[in-house]
Parts: C-alpha cells; sequence; structure tokens
C-alpha cells in the first residue's frame, strides 16, 4: 500500500475509532465475538473498534441473574428465549450488521459483521464516510434514510438507538422514538411479527417514516437473523442497550432520582469526555445507583416478557414502563451538548 494511502487508512482508522468509542457504554470481547470459523487466525478483538470495558455486558449479565432462582434469566427461558442471543442483542446498537450494493473496497453484496475479521475495514470505511458526511445527516432526510443503518444510528435519525438525540431535536420527538422502538422491538421478542415480512408495513405507529418501502426485511434490523428464537433473545438485548446508555452523562440528562431530562447530541461533545462518562467505574456506577437504574429497568422488562403472551395483554404494562423512564417532564426541550461534555 502506497504511503500516502497508508496514512489516510490510519487517519480514517484513528478518526473512526474515536467517535465509535464515544457512542454507548464501552464493550469488550467475548470468546467467541469473532466468528473464528471464517477467521484465517482467530482473534479475541476487533482492531481499532473494540473496547477494553464490558460495561453492557456487566449491566445485562447482573439484570439476568443467570442460575438463580426465580431470576429474570429464567423467567424468558421458561418462554423459550435464550439469554446467550440477549447478550448478542446487546452489541448490535452499537454495531449493526448491514449490506452495501455498490462497490466499496470489496464490502458489497455481502452482509457485513463487524464480528467478522474480514468486514473490519468495511466498517471503518462506513463510519468514516458517516463521520465526514455527517452534518448532512440532519439537513438531507431522503439522502440519510438510504444510508447504512450503523451510520445512521451513530450519526444521523437513529441516535435514539444510544439514547441521544440528533442537533435541534426535541426531548418529545425523541421519546416518542424510543417509544416506537421499544414497541417494534418487544412485539418482535412475543415472535409476532414474519420476519421476512417489509419493516416499512409493520403496525407500529412512527416505524414506517425511518425506511423505504420494500428496503428492509424485520429480520435485517435483528443482525439480518431470520431465526425466530435468536430474534426474539436479540430484541429485548436491543431494548436493553437503550436504557443502559441513557444512563451514560453525556447521554441524556437526569435529575437525582434517574428521571429523564432531557437528549444530548454528539455532534458538539468531546469524545474523550464522552467516553469517559461512559467507561470510568466511578461513573458508571453513580450513573445506576439511582431510584430508576437500568437493573431496574432490565428486570422489569424481562419479567414482563416471561409473563406476556400477546402484545395486547403486554402493551400497557410496557408503555408505562419506557414512560416512566425516558419521558421528559418537559417535551419541549431541545437537544444539547451536555455539561462537561461539549468541546472547549
Amino acid at each position: 500500500m502506497p504511503k500516502i494511502l497508508r496514512a489516510l487508512w490510519m487517519f480514517a482508522t484513528l478518526l473512526v475509532a474515536t467517535n465509535l468509542f464515544a457512542f454507548g457504554l464501552q464493550l469488550d470481547t467475548v470468546d467467541d465475538y469473532f466468528d473464528t470459523a471464517a477467521a484465517a487466525k482467530p482473534r479475541a478483538t476487533i482492531p481499532f473498534l473494540d473496547g477494553k470495558y464490558p460495561v453492557h455486558q456487566s449491566i445485562t449479565q447482573k439484570t439476568l441473574n443467570c442460575g438463580a432462582a426465580g431470576s429474570p434469566c429464567e423467567s424468558i427461558r421458561a418462554k423459550g428465549v435464550n439469554p446467550n442471543y440477549v447478550l448478542k442483542g446487546v452489541r448490535w446498537n452499537d454495531f449493526p450488521a448491514f449490506y452495501l450494493s455498490d462497490n466499496a473496497g470489496n464490502c458489497e453484496d455481502r452482509v457485513l459483521r463487524v464480528t467478522q475479521a474480514k468486514d473490519v475495514h468495511c466498517y471503518i470505511l462506513m463510519l468514516t464516510y458517516a463521520y465526514l458526511d455527517k452534518d448532512r445527516y440532519r439537513r438531507d432526510t431522503h439522502w440519510a434514510i438510504r444510508q447504512p443503518i450503523g451510520a445512521r444510528g451513530h450519526f444521523g435519525d437513529l441516535q435514539f438507538w444510544h439514547a441521544m438525540a440528533q442537533a435541534n431535536q426535541s426531548a418529545g420527538e425523541t421519546y416518542d422514538n424510543i417509544q416506537m422502538w421499544m414497541e417494534f422491538e418487544f412485539r418482535v421478542s412475543l415472535g409476532e411479527f414474519d420476519l421476512k415480512s417489509d419493516i416499512a408495513q409493520l403496525p407500529v405507529p412512527g416505524l414506517k417514516k425511518f425506511f423505504l418501502p420494500g428496503a428492509r426485511k424485520t429480520g435485517d434490523l435483528l443482525d439480518y437473523r431470520f431465526d425466530q428464537a435468536m430474534a426474539q433473545g436479540i430484541a429485548l438485548g436491543v431494548m436493553l442497550h437503550i436504557v443502559q446508555d441513557s444512563f451514560a452523562k453525556c447521554h441524556a440528562q437526569r435529575d437525582d432520582e434517574g428521571r429523564l431530562v432531557r437528549f444530548y447530541n454528539y455532534s458538539g461533545q468531546n469524545s474523550k469526555m464522552h467516553s469517559y462518562y461512559d467507561t470510568d467505574d466511578k461513573e458508571v456506577q453513580l450513573a445506576t445507583g439511582r431510584r430508576l437504574n437500568p437493573y431496574d429497568f432490565g428486570e422489569r422488562l424481562l419479567r414482563l416478557r416471561g409473563e406476556s403472551t400477546t402484545w395486547e395483554e403486554a402493551k400497557p404494562k410496557l408503555r408505562a414502563l419506557v414512560e416512566e423512564y425516558f419521558r421528559p417532564a418537559n417535551p419541549y426541550l431541545l437537544s444539547r451538548n451536555g455539561d462537561g461534555c461539549a468541546r472547549s
């Protein structure tokens, strides 16, 4: 590789790694994070993209409490949901699978996953282009909706996957998006939808505005998995990720009780400070130790799944739970950078 191309590659890698680390409570690897059968040299880490702070996994494992009698883990297992798939799902928001049809560095015409060693460079390229075009996501909706969902989740209209908002988005609009997405994922966890159905046609109010008709199947939003058992667990993990992120200081503002005040926007934040609040043990403990906390939400969510048979049965309880944790006192507050999070 010519020196100039190598220099540009390293610049792009560092640029993307810095900004990816700034989103989501940091992820660590597990032994099978890579598809080792497909990797020439099995690795336990994802170069440049993987952190060393298993915050999501730790919170999720503590919430599941597998091995304890009467645990949420037992509750979902009784309904046929594998907790290992929940752990797979809790990583999905940060590293969703995506697909490119155009010529893009030998990344086209296959499902791309960061857990596949051969696709790591595809992820770096995708997020680099997304970062360089980050201002366009807000002003050009028609363009943004056609971009890879990973790019949209980190820089565009799907930032509510991380309990964050686009610039100047009202807290009420972000809350509505989260409520909508929680409904979609919970109904997937119930096995209500055909995973090969057009996502734009699903009966979830507000969902179709994010997807072009015929562009995506329901399973595409679950890591391109079309196995009902796996999808049900992934869906619950996606829900847990959103609430876990919402307690990180540079994602959203919460009061001393843990009630939601407003959502933050990443575009003007200091990436190092954002990452610090996502990963520092003391900060994570402070953020998750309030009356409202991600453990309480997660346990109630999983138990609700364990006792639910139909969406109509679960709907009022789930909506009340999401409202308790995400409805802002003032829905008109616009997103901002956040105290201690902004660039100096």
